[in-house]
């Protein structure tokens, strides 16, 4: 919250009026109530983070700068938290549509990696199991 507060080209903008005024709520300005930034920074909470990570941003989104993201992805490595990070450079605030071939990229990705975090763990389930059964 502390970084995303200053860190946007619409700075004056979108990124000081959300926290002090709409969707975080927080109520007052960083300089005001400094320990409800500290408590809104998902980074100072990385290292209760058990579930692994896909981070994907676009370099262009100016709702969420880029930056947020790898000052997560880097928390969480040097915490040795399972993590993977995607940035688009012509992306925006959400799935890329600069051309057919970062869409694409994007839905692989996601899909990979459900497969890879999802599907895994059922396989490895069903192995286990049938290992048990004496199968």
């Amino acid at each position: 919250m502390i970084s995303f507060y200053t860190d946007s080209p619409r700075l004056g903008v979108r990124n000081i009026h959300a926290p002090e005024k709409s969707q975080d709520r927080i109520g007052a300005t960083l300089w005001q109530q400094p320990q409800k930034y500290i408590a809104h920074s998902a980074i100072m909470f990385a290292d209760r983070i058990k579930t692994p990570l896909l981070l994907m941003t676009g370099e262009q989104d100016h709702n969420v700068p880029a930056r947020q993201a790898m000052e997560m992805y880097y928390a969480l490595r040097r915490l040795g938290k399972e993590v993977a990070w995607v940035s688009y450079t012509n992306g925006g605030h959400g799935m890329p549509t600069t051309t057919i071939e970062e869409v694409k990229d994007y839905h692989q990705r996601i899909i990979s990696w459900y497969d890879d975090h999802l599907k895994g763990d059922l396989k490895k389930k069903a192995e286990e199991a049938k290992a048990d059964s004496g199968q």
